[in-house]
């Protein structure tokens, strides 16, 4: 959802919350779908009305550019498709696998943003690649449970106890504030 369009890209685009957008209009094709669903249950075929006029959500598929979108290869429903974050968890390790290859170890710098360029997954461009992968839902939504990830992660250098100073430091930041 991060994803900034560089400034290499034509002026136009240079610089569009391009992930941010396409989230919203995955969710807004989403909530269309389903405020259909659930207005369909109340349409009467005999009333006369549009099923299309009552149910409130527009979906950007059904436009003509929406269209263009899905010729082009645009996927509406990757949300639905990827339920576990397979995919993403995928790209990131990717993206920690590029990092390793290029700085010989996996300590990301403190807001380390993935870069768009080669080797580094195209989808993650501009994302905190370390808030990304230190992040407690990371672990919870990809490794919790999952020894096959947890190794694979051991396997490129992956830091488990990077976060354990600083964390101390706020524990003793917040015992001085109490007292």
């Amino acid at each position: 959802e991060s994803f900034v369009t560089p400034d290499e890209w034509p002026e136009p685009v240079r610089g569009m919350e391009l992930g941010r957008t396409v989230a919203a209009l995955r969710r807004m094709e989403a909530a269309g779908r389903a405020d259909r669903r659930r207005h369909r249950a109340r349409a009467d075929p005999n009333s006369g009305y549009d099923l299309a006029v009552i149910a409130a959500t527009p979906r950007p598929s059904k436009t003509r550019w929406g269209r263009l979108l899905a010729d082009c290869g645009f996927d509406w429903d990757v949300a639905v498709k990827d339920r576990d974050g397979e995919r993403r968890y995928q790209k990131l390790v990717e993206a920690l696998g590029a990092y390793v290859n290029e700085q010989g170890d996996a300590l990301l710098p403190r807001s380390f943003r993935v870069p768009a360029r080669e080797p580094y997954p195209a989808m993650l461009a501009g994302v905190d690649l370390d808030a990304a992968v230190y992040d407690m839902a990371f672990y919870q939504a990809h490794l919790a449970g999952r020894r096959d990830r947890q190794d694979e992660l051991r396997a490129i250098g992956f830091c488990w106890g990077r976060l354990q100073p600083e964390y101390n430091l706020v524990v003793e930041a917040l015992i001085v504030f109490k007292e």
